[in-house]
């Protein structure tokens, strides 16, 4: 295990919060169904248009799914301003992880790059200082230094736009290199979503069996351990 491995391998056994997941997945869980109800009931939406429409409000899921647990549990949060075209990133801190969230396709769909993203993961994979050209012009209220970026991955269970399909099928937490062209490591949240973390034997989130050719193999188990330190920062 490369020094960059191990140190985000440590970082997420000891700041990652098991009842802060579990929460987002939970709501996570019931906001995709949710989602697909409300666009497939509603009658002025064409047949044509409602899975383009799903597809592209799942990311709002995932916000309202974390922005629900950051409440619940008391993780301080930011939203951050893109100057390119104006669209609101979530910023989530746990610890000295920062947690973004991005749609996936498939399970084993590489991370979606962008500007914003690399910017966000310095040569060595951490948040040196988060000093981005964001737009946003109000007082930061969070220190985003020395973080780990790592990202929350939702996908749907199927191709199709029935309700078993767009139900959640994948929940992840990927961690990027530093180009944010390929994952270092991932940790498959999937049945946190489903029994939570009491369920689960001594904690130990497993990899979840996918009949897809493995294109990246992840090696890294984490032991997911209650947090002992204090949280900084207040609720935004």
């Amino acid at each position: 295990m490369n020094t960059l491995l191990s140190t985000a391998h440590e970082t997420l056994e000891h700041d990652i919060d098991p009842d802060f997941l579990a929460s987002v997945g939970k709501n996570l869980a019931w906001e995709y169904p949710s989602l697909f109800e409300r666009i497939n009931k509603d009658p002025a939406i064409p047949e044509e248009l409602k899975a383009e429409i799903y597809s592209k409000q799942r990311a709002y899921c995932a916000v309202k799914s974390l922005l629900f647990a950051c409440k619940i549990h008391g993780v301080p949060y930011e939203f951050r301003t893109l100057s390119c075209n104006g669209q609101k990133k979530l910023l989530v801190k746990i610890g000295r992880i920062v947690v973004i969230q991005e749609p996936m396709l498939e399970v084993l769909e590489p991370p979606r790059t962008s500007n914003y993203k690399r910017q966000l993961v310095s040569a060595t994979g951490f948040v040196q200082q988060i000093e981005m050209d964001f737009g946003d012009s109000y007082r930061r209220i969070i220190d985003w230094s020395g973080s780990l970026v790592a990202v929350l991955l939702h996908a749907p269970a199927g191709p199709k736009f029935t309700l078993e399909d767009r139900s959640l099928g994948a929940f992840m937490l990927g961690v990027p290199n530093e180009s944010y062209t390929g994952w270092l490591m991932r940790l498959d949240l999937h049945r946190v979503a489903v029994f939570g973390f009491d369920a689960m034997t001594d904690g130990v989130v497993e990899p979840r069996a996918t009949e897809a050719p493995v294109v990246q193999k992840d090696n890294v188990v984490v032991k997911v351990r209650r947090r002992e330190i204090k949280r900084n920062g207040d609720v935004a």
